[in-house]
């Protein structure tokens, strides 16, 4: 209720550990599935192109990452920041 609910700007959103964990639980799939799903169509678009690298700049829990990864198994490994 916290995290879809009515917070003032200033309050942090994720309170505690089990903010934390059921975030990451309850966004990590979607994120993933979201990202993976535009890559697809990117990759379709961009032929045989591949990455030779990929940053992950303030990409939350990682799972964006993690499907670059599997879109692109012979780019280098990400580096998050």
């Amino acid at each position: 209720s916290h995290y879809r609910g009515v917070v003032p700007t200033h309050a942090p959103v994720l309170r505690d550990r089990s903010d934390v964990a059921a975030y990451a639980a309850y966004r990590m799939p979607a994120t993933f599935e979201a990202v993976r799903s535009a890559l697809g169509a990117f990759r379709d678009a961009a032929g045989p192109w591949t990455p030779a690298t990929h940053t992950d700049i303030g990409g939350g829990t990682g799972s964006a990452s993690w499907a670059v990864a599997e879109a692109w198994e012979d780019a280098e490994t990400p580096v998050a920041t």
